[in-house]
Parts: structure tokens; C-alpha cells; sequence
């Protein structure tokens, strides 16, 4: 991309945001994390714990008023190692604690960004919506 003469790189869905920007340092090209936690240029950053709570929170209501029962619910999602993923799933856990309620193991879990590993976790026996 550098060798297009680009006056800017936004940088996301990165592994490793810092090796962009070093790169892009290098070569005078300013460059901007988005959704990234990077420590060599600036970074946007979305709420996603604050966001996955609420959401939680909203279905875990729903579901209790509707089925007069309050339980744990299933979190699927992308690479665990990614911050994007590790804050939805702390929002989970923690809108799920502060209910009293306990999420068992199996029912947390990354299973990567694409659609088809999304499809592999319910033919393992997560339930279906």
C-alpha cells in the first residue's frame, strides 16, 4: 500500500498494529488505529465492553420477563486475543455478575471472525436462537 504513495493509512482488523505504523513512520505516511490498541500512532477506539454490557443487560431483562427466568446466556465471538473481543466478552461477564449469575465455561467462548466458525459452534452443541 506504502508504494502507492498513499497521504494516509487507516489501519484495522490489524494483528499487530505497532509493525503498521513503524512502517508507515518510515515511510512519512501518517497512519491512525482504528479499533486497534496501538502505542505508535493515535487509535479510535469503540466502547465494546460498555456496549456488550448493555446489551447483555437488555436480553438478560427480555429473557427473564418473557420466560420468567433469568439464566446464563452463550457469547460468541471473534478471536479472543483480540481487544475488540476480550472487551465484549469482560462487558458479558460482568453484566451476567452484576445479575448474581454465573457463566459456565463452555457457554464464553471465541470461535474466530468468520461466519463458517460462527456455524461450527452451534453444530457442537451451543444453542441456536
Amino acid at each position: 500500500m506504502l508504494s502507492w504513495q498513499v497521504d494516509w493509512v487507516i489501519a484495522t482488523g490489524a494483528t499487530h498494529p505497532d509493525k503498521i505504523a513503524q512502517m508507515c513512520h518510515q515511510a512519512g505516511v501518517p497512519t491512525l488505529n482504528l479499533d486497534l490498541p496501538g502505542t505508535l500512532a493515535p487509535s479510535i477506539i469503540s466502547d465494546n465492553y460498555a456496549g456488550a454490557k448493555a446489551l447483555t443487560e437488555s436480553i438478560l431483562a427480555s429473557s427473564q420477563k418473557r420466560y420468567g427466568v433469568l439464566a446464563p446466556l452463550t457469547f460468541v465471538g471473534g478471536r479472543i486475543t483480540d481487544n475488540n473481543t476480550a472487551e465484549r466478552l469482560r462487558g458479558f461477564l460482568d453484566a451476567h455478575k452484576a445479575h448474581g449469575l454465573t457463566v459456565p465455561g463452555n457457554a464464553a467462548t471465541g470461535y474466530g471472525l468468520f461466519f463458517r466458525k460462527g456455524g461450527r459452534a452451534t453444530e457442537i452443541g451451543l444453542p441456536v436462537a
